[in-house]
Protein backbone atom coordinates (compact mmCIF):
# COMPACT_ATOMS: atom_id res chain seq x y z
CA UNK A 1 0.00 0.00 0.00
CA UNK A 2 3.01 2.24 -0.08
CA UNK A 3 3.47 5.01 2.20
CA UNK A 4 0.11 6.82 1.70
CA UNK A 5 0.74 10.49 1.16
CA UNK A 6 3.11 10.49 3.81
CA UNK A 7 7.34 10.26 3.55
CA UNK A 8 8.90 7.25 4.34
CA UNK A 9 10.34 8.62 7.30
CA UNK A 10 6.98 10.07 8.43
CA UNK A 11 5.41 6.62 7.49
CA UNK A 12 7.72 4.68 9.48
CA UNK A 13 7.45 7.00 12.41
CA UNK A 14 3.63 6.32 12.14
CA UNK A 15 3.93 2.35 12.08
CA UNK A 16 6.38 2.69 15.02
CA UNK A 17 4.23 4.52 17.08
CA UNK A 18 4.13 3.96 21.13
CA UNK A 19 1.49 2.24 21.46
CA UNK A 20 0.47 3.12 25.08
CA UNK A 21 -0.12 6.77 24.09
CA UNK A 22 -2.42 5.79 21.09
CA UNK A 23 -4.45 3.37 23.63
CA UNK A 24 -4.48 6.60 25.66
CA UNK A 25 -5.66 8.46 22.85
CA UNK A 26 -8.59 6.31 21.71
CA UNK A 27 -9.90 6.47 25.29
CA UNK A 28 -8.48 3.18 26.99
CA UNK A 29 -7.95 3.11 30.50
CA UNK A 30 -5.21 1.02 31.92
CA UNK A 31 -5.48 -1.27 35.16
CA UNK A 32 -2.44 -1.35 36.66
CA UNK A 33 -3.75 -3.80 39.18
CA UNK A 34 -3.33 -6.55 36.65
CA UNK A 35 -0.48 -5.30 34.70
CA UNK A 36 2.48 -7.06 34.84
CA UNK A 37 6.17 -5.40 34.39
CA UNK A 38 5.64 -6.27 30.90
CA UNK A 39 2.41 -5.17 30.18
CA UNK A 40 0.04 -2.85 30.59
CA UNK A 41 -3.72 -4.52 30.84
CA UNK A 42 -6.46 -2.46 29.46
CA UNK A 43 -10.12 -2.27 31.32
CA UNK A 44 -12.93 -3.92 30.02
CA UNK A 45 -11.93 -5.25 26.47
CA UNK A 46 -11.63 -8.80 26.82
CA UNK A 47 -7.61 -9.87 28.03
CA UNK A 48 -6.03 -6.77 25.88
CA UNK A 49 -2.82 -5.70 26.55
CA UNK A 50 -0.41 -3.06 25.70
CA UNK A 51 3.39 -3.51 25.99
CA UNK A 52 4.57 -1.00 28.57
CA UNK A 53 7.56 -0.22 25.93
CA UNK A 54 5.12 0.49 22.83
CA UNK A 55 6.33 -1.50 20.83
CA UNK A 56 2.60 -3.49 19.96
CA UNK A 57 -0.50 -5.06 22.04
CA UNK A 58 -1.80 -8.45 22.59
CA UNK A 59 -5.41 -9.89 22.96
CA UNK A 60 -5.65 -13.43 24.63
CA UNK A 61 -9.19 -14.00 24.07
CA UNK A 62 -8.91 -13.40 20.63
CA UNK A 63 -5.09 -14.12 19.94
CA UNK A 64 -4.58 -11.08 17.99
CA UNK A 65 -1.79 -8.66 18.05
CA UNK A 66 -0.49 -5.90 16.10
CA UNK A 67 1.11 -2.44 15.76
CA UNK A 68 -0.29 0.71 16.51
CA UNK A 69 -2.15 1.11 13.13
CA UNK A 70 -3.67 -2.12 14.30
CA UNK A 71 -4.59 -1.22 17.33
CA UNK A 72 -6.62 1.95 15.47
CA UNK A 73 -8.15 0.00 12.44
CA UNK A 74 -9.42 -2.52 15.03
CA UNK A 75 -10.64 0.03 17.54
CA UNK A 76 -12.08 2.48 15.20
CA UNK A 77 -13.10 -0.28 12.68
CA UNK A 78 -11.41 2.22 9.82
CA UNK A 79 -8.91 1.25 6.80
CA UNK A 80 -5.20 1.44 7.07
CA UNK A 81 -5.38 5.08 5.66
CA UNK A 82 -7.65 6.40 8.34
CA UNK A 83 -5.63 4.71 10.90
CA UNK A 84 -2.34 6.64 9.37
CA UNK A 85 -4.10 9.93 9.84
CA UNK A 86 -5.57 9.06 13.25
CA UNK A 87 -1.99 8.35 14.68
CA UNK A 88 -0.20 11.01 12.81
CA UNK A 89 -2.58 14.08 13.47
CA UNK A 90 -3.67 13.12 17.26
CA UNK A 91 0.05 11.05 18.31
CA UNK A 92 2.82 12.46 16.39
CA UNK A 93 1.45 16.22 15.83
CA UNK A 94 1.35 16.55 19.53
CA UNK A 95 4.89 15.05 19.90
CA UNK A 96 6.17 17.89 17.34
CA UNK A 97 4.43 20.35 18.96
CA UNK A 98 5.75 19.70 22.63
CA UNK A 99 9.54 18.77 20.80
CA UNK A 100 8.96 14.86 22.67
CA UNK A 101 6.69 12.25 23.37
CA UNK A 102 3.80 12.43 26.19
CA UNK A 103 5.39 10.16 29.24
CA UNK A 104 3.61 7.39 30.51
CA UNK A 105 1.12 8.51 33.47
CA UNK A 106 1.59 7.24 36.69
CA UNK A 107 -1.03 4.66 36.92
CA UNK A 108 -1.24 5.45 40.89
CA UNK A 109 -5.15 6.01 43.21
CA UNK A 110 -6.79 9.00 42.58
CA UNK A 111 -9.03 11.20 44.48
CA UNK A 112 -12.53 11.93 42.89
CA UNK A 113 -11.96 15.29 42.51
CA UNK A 114 -8.78 14.24 40.58
CA UNK A 115 -11.11 12.01 38.38
CA UNK A 116 -13.53 14.88 37.53
CA UNK A 117 -10.62 17.78 36.71
CA UNK A 118 -9.64 15.19 33.78
CA UNK A 119 -12.88 14.30 32.76
CA UNK A 120 -13.57 15.75 29.05
CA UNK A 121 -16.06 14.15 27.28
CA UNK A 122 -15.60 13.39 23.33
CA UNK A 123 -16.22 15.68 20.59
CA UNK A 124 -19.80 15.15 19.18
CA UNK A 125 -20.90 14.63 15.77
CA UNK A 126 -24.45 14.12 14.19
CA UNK A 127 -25.75 10.58 15.16
CA UNK A 128 -26.02 9.00 12.04
CA UNK A 129 -23.99 5.95 13.27
CA UNK A 130 -25.03 6.10 16.78
CA UNK A 131 -28.99 5.69 15.06
CA UNK A 132 -27.84 2.72 12.78
CA UNK A 133 -26.17 0.65 14.99
CA UNK A 134 -28.72 0.82 17.89
CA UNK A 135 -31.79 0.62 15.80
CA UNK A 136 -30.79 -1.47 13.18
CA UNK A 137 -27.94 -3.47 13.85
CA UNK A 138 -29.40 -3.54 18.05
CA UNK A 139 -32.89 -3.61 17.59
CA UNK A 140 -33.69 -0.77 19.66
CA UNK A 141 -36.92 1.21 19.48
CA UNK A 142 -35.94 4.33 16.98
CA UNK A 143 -38.50 6.31 19.72
CA UNK A 144 -36.14 5.28 22.85
CA UNK A 145 -32.99 6.34 20.74
CA UNK A 146 -34.03 9.80 19.86
CA UNK A 147 -35.20 9.79 23.42
CA UNK A 148 -32.13 9.39 24.79
CA UNK A 149 -30.30 11.62 22.38
CA UNK A 150 -32.69 14.43 23.02
CA UNK A 151 -31.96 14.03 26.74
CA UNK A 152 -27.75 14.36 25.95
CA UNK A 153 -27.49 11.04 27.66
CA UNK A 154 -26.41 9.70 23.65
CA UNK A 155 -24.47 10.94 21.59
CA UNK A 156 -22.22 9.96 18.68
CA UNK A 157 -18.25 10.58 19.26
CA UNK A 158 -16.54 12.97 16.46
CA UNK A 159 -13.89 10.63 16.11
CA UNK A 160 -14.45 7.04 15.66
CA UNK A 161 -18.35 7.01 15.85
CA UNK A 162 -18.97 5.64 18.82
CA UNK A 163 -22.24 5.89 20.73
CA UNK A 164 -21.25 7.90 24.29
CA UNK A 165 -23.44 7.02 27.41
CA UNK A 166 -23.50 9.53 29.73
CA UNK A 167 -23.78 9.02 33.33
CA UNK A 168 -24.64 12.10 35.69
CA UNK A 169 -24.33 13.27 39.19
CA UNK A 170 -27.73 14.14 41.29
CA UNK A 171 -26.94 17.72 39.59
CA UNK A 172 -27.20 16.55 36.43
CA UNK A 173 -23.43 17.22 35.22
CA UNK A 174 -21.61 14.19 33.76
CA UNK A 175 -19.92 12.85 35.48
CA UNK A 176 -18.96 9.12 33.63
CA UNK A 177 -18.58 8.30 29.74
CA UNK A 178 -18.52 4.75 28.47
CA UNK A 179 -18.43 4.14 25.00
CA UNK A 180 -19.88 1.63 22.12
CA UNK A 181 -18.25 0.91 18.91
CA UNK A 182 -20.37 1.15 15.64
CA UNK A 183 -18.51 -0.80 13.20
CA UNK A 184 -18.30 -4.82 13.12
CA UNK A 185 -15.17 -5.50 15.46
CA UNK A 186 -16.95 -5.02 19.27
CA UNK A 187 -14.94 -2.02 21.12
CA UNK A 188 -16.15 -0.73 25.02
CA UNK A 189 -14.31 1.46 26.99
CA UNK A 190 -14.85 4.24 29.54
CA UNK A 191 -13.57 7.99 28.53
CA UNK A 192 -10.16 8.53 31.31
CA UNK A 193 -11.45 10.45 34.80
CA UNK A 194 -15.06 8.96 34.64
CA UNK A 195 -16.31 8.57 37.91
CA UNK A 196 -18.10 4.86 37.50
CA UNK A 197 -20.21 5.37 40.30
CA UNK A 198 -22.60 7.59 38.51
CA UNK A 199 -24.22 5.22 35.68
CA UNK A 200 -25.97 5.59 32.21
CA UNK A 201 -29.62 6.42 33.66
CA UNK A 202 -33.02 6.62 32.22
CA UNK A 203 -35.06 8.21 34.07
CA UNK A 204 -38.75 7.30 35.14
CA UNK A 205 -41.81 8.67 37.83
CA UNK A 206 -42.59 5.30 38.91
CA UNK A 207 -41.52 3.86 42.48
CA UNK A 208 -39.40 0.64 40.21
CA UNK A 209 -36.00 0.78 39.59
CA UNK A 210 -34.40 -1.68 36.90
CA UNK A 211 -31.04 -2.56 37.09
CA UNK A 212 -29.01 -3.73 34.04
CA UNK A 213 -24.91 -3.83 33.51
CA UNK A 214 -24.74 -2.08 30.25
CA UNK A 215 -26.97 0.98 28.52
CA UNK A 216 -27.57 -1.23 25.85
CA UNK A 217 -29.51 -3.43 27.67
CA UNK A 218 -31.42 -1.16 29.37
CA UNK A 219 -32.57 0.88 26.18
CA UNK A 220 -33.30 -2.97 25.24
CA UNK A 221 -35.48 -3.56 28.01
CA UNK A 222 -37.06 -0.40 27.60
CA UNK A 223 -37.71 -1.47 23.77
CA UNK A 224 -39.56 -4.81 25.04
CA UNK A 225 -42.28 -3.09 27.37
CA UNK A 226 -42.76 -0.68 25.03
CA UNK A 227 -43.53 -4.04 22.17
CA UNK A 228 -45.67 -5.49 25.09
CA UNK A 229 -47.89 -2.07 24.80
CA UNK A 230 -46.73 -0.17 28.10
CA UNK A 231 -45.12 2.65 28.96
CA UNK A 232 -41.40 2.51 28.59
CA UNK A 233 -41.03 5.59 30.22
CA UNK A 234 -42.08 5.22 33.81
CA UNK A 235 -39.69 3.31 35.08
CA UNK A 236 -35.89 4.13 35.82
CA UNK A 237 -33.34 1.76 34.27
CA UNK A 238 -29.69 2.21 35.74
CA UNK A 239 -26.55 0.46 34.20
CA UNK A 240 -24.54 -0.04 36.25
CA UNK A 241 -21.13 -0.32 33.95
CA UNK A 242 -20.84 -4.20 34.54
CA UNK A 243 -21.65 -5.92 37.64
CA UNK A 244 -20.17 -2.76 39.83
CA UNK A 245 -22.22 -2.27 43.13
CA UNK A 246 -21.24 1.09 43.46
CA UNK A 247 -22.92 2.27 41.05
CA UNK A 248 -25.90 1.09 42.42
CA UNK A 249 -25.32 2.36 45.75
CA UNK A 250 -25.00 5.52 44.36
CA UNK A 251 -27.89 5.80 42.94
CA UNK A 252 -29.98 4.80 45.88
CA UNK A 253 -28.22 7.12 48.18
CA UNK A 254 -28.52 10.07 45.95
CA UNK A 255 -32.62 9.32 45.53
CA UNK A 256 -33.36 8.08 49.06
CA UNK A 257 -36.70 7.78 49.44
CA UNK A 258 -38.42 7.49 45.72
CA UNK A 259 -38.64 3.51 45.05
CA UNK A 260 -39.75 0.93 46.78
CA UNK A 261 -38.85 -2.24 44.74
CA UNK A 262 -35.73 -3.02 42.66
CA UNK A 263 -35.92 -5.08 39.78
CA UNK A 264 -32.15 -7.00 38.93
CA UNK A 265 -31.58 -7.77 35.40
CA UNK A 266 -28.33 -8.57 35.15
CA UNK A 267 -27.21 -10.90 32.38
CA UNK A 268 -27.81 -14.54 32.48
CA UNK A 269 -24.60 -15.82 33.41
CA UNK A 270 -22.91 -16.93 36.37
CA UNK A 271 -21.58 -13.05 36.97
CA UNK A 272 -25.07 -11.53 36.61
CA UNK A 273 -26.66 -14.03 39.00
CA UNK A 274 -23.86 -13.10 41.47
CA UNK A 275 -24.23 -9.73 41.81
CA UNK A 276 -28.13 -9.95 41.91
CA UNK A 277 -27.49 -12.18 45.29
CA UNK A 278 -25.47 -9.86 46.56
CA UNK A 279 -28.25 -7.04 45.42
CA UNK A 280 -30.75 -9.09 46.96
CA UNK A 281 -28.74 -9.75 50.49
CA UNK A 282 -27.88 -5.74 50.76
CA UNK A 283 -31.07 -4.15 49.77
CA UNK A 284 -33.83 -6.30 50.78
CA UNK A 285 -33.94 -4.41 54.01
CA UNK A 286 -35.14 -1.39 52.65
CA UNK A 287 -36.38 -2.36 48.83
CA UNK A 288 -38.23 -5.54 47.65
CA UNK A 289 -35.78 -6.87 45.73
CA UNK A 290 -36.79 -9.31 42.69
CA UNK A 291 -34.81 -11.10 40.16
CA UNK A 292 -35.65 -10.21 36.12
CA UNK A 293 -33.91 -12.86 33.58
CA UNK A 294 -33.62 -12.52 30.10
CA UNK A 295 -34.67 -15.68 27.54
CA UNK A 296 -30.26 -15.74 26.42
CA UNK A 297 -27.42 -14.51 27.73
CA UNK A 298 -28.90 -10.18 28.02
CA UNK A 299 -31.98 -8.24 27.15
CA UNK A 300 -30.39 -7.24 23.38
CA UNK A 301 -29.83 -10.70 22.50
CA UNK A 302 -33.81 -11.51 23.34
CA UNK A 303 -34.64 -8.43 21.38
CA UNK A 304 -32.57 -9.58 18.66
CA UNK A 305 -34.53 -12.99 18.69
CA UNK A 306 -37.35 -11.77 18.93
CA UNK A 307 -37.07 -9.06 15.92
CA UNK A 308 -35.91 -12.16 13.64
CA UNK A 309 -38.99 -14.36 14.72
CA UNK A 310 -40.73 -10.75 13.57
CA UNK A 311 -39.78 -10.99 9.91
CA UNK A 312 -41.92 -13.94 9.56
CA UNK A 313 -44.91 -13.29 11.66
CA UNK A 314 -44.57 -9.46 10.92
CA UNK A 315 -46.41 -8.56 14.68
CA UNK A 316 -43.78 -7.58 17.18
CA UNK A 317 -45.99 -8.70 19.86
CA UNK A 318 -46.86 -11.86 18.81
CA UNK A 319 -43.25 -12.53 18.16
CA UNK A 320 -42.24 -11.52 21.35
CA UNK A 321 -45.50 -13.62 23.18
CA UNK A 322 -43.99 -16.77 20.73
CA UNK A 323 -40.55 -16.75 22.09
CA UNK A 324 -41.55 -16.27 25.62
CA UNK A 325 -43.21 -19.51 25.53
CA UNK A 326 -40.45 -21.07 24.01
CA UNK A 327 -41.70 -21.31 20.61
CA UNK A 328 -38.64 -19.12 18.63
CA UNK A 329 -35.61 -19.66 18.01
CA UNK A 330 -34.45 -21.36 20.95
CA UNK A 331 -36.15 -23.56 23.76
CA UNK A 332 -37.25 -22.46 27.10
CA UNK A 333 -34.90 -23.74 30.09
CA UNK A 334 -36.36 -25.91 32.60
CA UNK A 335 -36.29 -22.97 34.83
CA UNK A 336 -39.01 -20.52 33.70
CA UNK A 337 -37.84 -17.35 33.07
CA UNK A 338 -40.11 -14.01 33.44
CA UNK A 339 -40.04 -11.33 30.86
CA UNK A 340 -39.43 -7.84 30.71
CA UNK A 341 -42.51 -6.14 32.70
Amino acid sequence: MGYYKYTEEEWHNITNANCVDVALALGYQIDEKRSDKKALHIKNNGGLYVWRDGTGWYQHSTNERGNAVDLVQRTLCCGYKPALDYINDNILKHERAYGNPRPLPEFTAQSEDTKRAGFVLPKKAPPIRVYAYLIKSRGISQEIVKAMVTEGNLYQSKNGGNCCFIGRDKDGNPAYCTQRGTGPKPYRGEITGSIKKYGFTMTGSSDKLYVFEAPIDAMSHATLVSISGKSWSADTRLAMGGCYLPALEQHLTDYPDKYREIYVCTDNDEAGETIANKIAETFSDKYTVKRRVSFAKDWNEDLQQIRKIAEKTEVLKNAMDAYYRGEGLQKMPEASQEQAE
